[in-house]
């Protein structure tokens, strides 16, 4: 447990750290060709972030891309760009003089106080199923640890964004109504992080397998749950073993099941995996979560927004949630509306999984795309980059 104090320390030395990187960035220009990415604040190096990072990097080679990372993860990435530990006066150096700040979440004053001439991109993380932005103010905590981080972070990260992307008109709503994004800046484009579904990657899918040592034909299931403010384990009992006897009766084909934790269960990992069989593969560490969704051919998950990821592929997906009713976050979607295989048991599962052989299941899916209004076409990273580019030129530094 760390104490008052030095959590006290802590706070004073990153307060340092900026005010000293302020001092010194004001005698410096911004290098306008400069790129600082933060993905998951600081805890990823992947989503759509590392989409748009790596098209940078290879369609525009003088540019200089700088990542931020928590001290933790700052030693467990293979981030192939500069990298730098968050809030150090590196971090606060090179975030000030960065022409174009990409991040997938809100920014608070702890992060970020924005200098004249820089441009802020967010492309969110997924299509929101729970509540997002002022919906989560509600939550008394979450309210007070905004509070100390320098206002609102919803109202403050809103204020200094110029360009946001949607991936569909359901989200731009979501994203204008409870995140506060002017209409005018949300660009309903696509997301970088889903342009992978429409292209065909044979070896991310042999990567991937190659990676846990499995066999070029071997079908995976993924299991990605996300997390529980309480840190209970109760509801991840989900019946991996069934829905893999299923899969490999219907088919003939061999398949193996993975577990992805959420970075918020990595904490308690042994005593999370104790849960499943001795035969399932922990696939907590590997580094890019869109890859891995590329490489699965069935999705297990409750809440996560990656089943709305995954849907572009066409591929199973199943939804266990025994929890639905105690579930504290709220919903902007009906679950049973979903065009996905829905229980709340283990005993549901026959049942649904039936659904899977009935063709219908694409057709589900194309209607659901269309009620949401998916703006998705596989090109998202490409016409973001030009929308930055564009902008940024207009913004005098």
């Amino acid at each position: 447990m760390i104490s008052r104090y030095t959590k006290a320390i802590k706070l004073v030395k990153i307060e340092l750290s900026y005010l000293f990187a302020r001092c010194v960035v004001a005698f410096i220009p911004l290098q306008k060709n400069k790129f600082f990415c933060i993905s998951m604040t600081g805890n990823s190096y992947g989503d759509s972030i590392k989409c748009l990072s790596d098209y940078i990097a290879s369609h525009n080679p003088s540019s200089s891309i700088i990542w931020g990372f928590t001290d933790v993860f700052y030693h467990l990435t293979d981030c192939e760009h500069n990298k730098v530990k968050l809030y150090t006066f590196r971090y606060y150096y090179h975030i000030l003089t960065s022409k174009y700040i990409l991040s997938n979440v809100s920014l608070d004053k702890k992060m970020l106080v924005k200098r004249e001439g820089q441009v802020c991109v967010q492309t969110w993380h997924g299509t929101a199923l729970k509540r997002i932005g002022i919906d989560m103010y509600t939550n008394r905590k979450r309210a007070w640890r905004d509070f100390f981080s320098g206002g609102m972070i919803t109202e403050y990260n809103a204020k200094l964004t110029d360009i946001v992307v949607s991936g569909s008109r359901f989200m731009t709503k979501i994203l204008h109504e409870k995140c506060l994004y002017p209409i005018q800046i949300i660009h309903e484009i696509g997301t970088p992080r889903n342009d992978i579904f429409f292209q065909h990657q044979p070896e991310v899918r042999k990567k991937v397998r190659a990676f846990y040592g499995l066999e070029a034909d071997t079908k995976i299931i993924l299991y990605a749950p996300t997390f529980r403010a309480g840190g209970d384990f109760t509801y991840y009992d989900v019946d991996l073993p069934r829905i893999k006897t299923f899969f490999e009766q219907n088919s003939g084909d061999r398949y193996v099941n993975l577990v992805r934790l959420h970075p918020n269960l990595l904490r308690n990992k042994e005593g999370f995996l104790e849960r499943f069989s001795s035969d399932t593969i922990d696939a907590s560490s590997y580094p890019d979560m869109i890859e891995l969704l590329y490489a699965a051919d069935v999705l297990v998950t409750d809440y996560s927004s990656c089943m709305f990821d995954f849907m572009y592929s066409y591929k199973p997906i199943i939804i266990y949630t025994p929890d639905r009713e105690t579930y504290d976050r709220g919903f902007y979607l009906n679950i049973d509306d979903l065009p996905f295989c829905s229980v709340n048991n283990n005993s549901q599962l026959p049942a649904m999984l039936k659904l899977f052989e009935s063709p219908n299941y694409r057709n589900r899916i194309d209607d659901f795309l269309n009620i949401i209004g998916s703006a998705e076409k596989g090109n998202a990273t490409e016409v973001l980059y030009k929308l930055i580019m564009s902008y940024g030129k207009k913004v005098i530094s």
